[in-house]
């Protein structure tokens, strides 16, 4: 993933060190093949059709849950609402191939059911000349951030904080952009917003990441030799 690596999947073991970070892929996640067919064995009603969608993406949701309003309890009841609605409306979805968006959608409406998502919101800042200026392009420059997946306990749990500090909807969008791999295209079609408004915001909250994460994650300075 772009940025946190896996940090959403808290039973991976984080080792020290780190590597090279890569820059996120502007085209997205399209549905694997296992996706689909899950979707297909769903419309058709086969049996054991809901417990194979439970399995593949009910703990994906709860991470993200967790990520997105910083409870359990919430989390939990963001993914067994959304499971619930998924299930429901999976013979409406027209677009197998949009399936993350349809599913990613679904989790946002949920996510905004929980009060806790707004709890520890600052009032929302106005777009700078800069955030405007940066709507015409994809940033990437965040990739500045070392792979958490490969970072010591704490470290993740500083990227957790500095995550959960954003504002809900540019919170929303990071985790979507840089944790989910979604394109800015779907994550726009998921916030129902339009594509320059996520740039912006995607560019307000990486700014933001950056300032808080610089400082942690800056080498430390070399040694002095001493005088000869």
């Amino acid at each position: 993933m772009c940025v946190a690596g896996d940090l959403a999947n808290h039973d991976r073991a984080a080792a020290g060190g780190g590597r090279r970070p890569r820059k996120c892929d502007s085209r997205g996640v399209p549905p694997t093949a296992p996706d689909l067919e899950i979707i297909a064995a769903l419309r058709r009603g086969d049996a054991g059709a809901n417990d194979r969608f439970l399995k593949a993406y009910a703990d994906r949701i709860f991470s993200f849950g967790m990520m997105v309003c910083g409870h359990r309890e919430d989390a939990e009841d963001i993914a067994q609402e959304s499971m619930v609605a998924a299930l429901k409306a999976i013979p409406q979805l027209r677009a197998p191939k949009a399936f993350h968006v349809w599913l990613y959608r679904i989790v946002k409406n949920a996510c905004y059911r929980q009060r806790s998502l707004y709890l520890r919101d600052p009032p929302p800042a106005p777009l700078s000349l800069d955030d405007l200026a940066a709507a015409g392009a994809e940033v990437e420059a965040t990739a500045a951030w070392p792979d958490v997946t490969l970072l010591r306990e704490e470290a993740r749990q500083q990227v957790q904080q500095a995550v959960a500090a954003l504002p809900a909807e540019d919170r929303l969008i990071v985790l979507l952009r840089d944790f989910e791999d979604l394109s800015t295209a779907e994550v726009a079609r998921v916030m129902e917003l339009g594509e320059s408004a996520v740039k912006m915001r995607l560019h307000r909250a990486r700014r933001k990441l950056r300032q808080t994460l610089d400082p942690y994650f800056a080498p430390a300075p070399a040694p002095t030799a001493p005088p000869s």
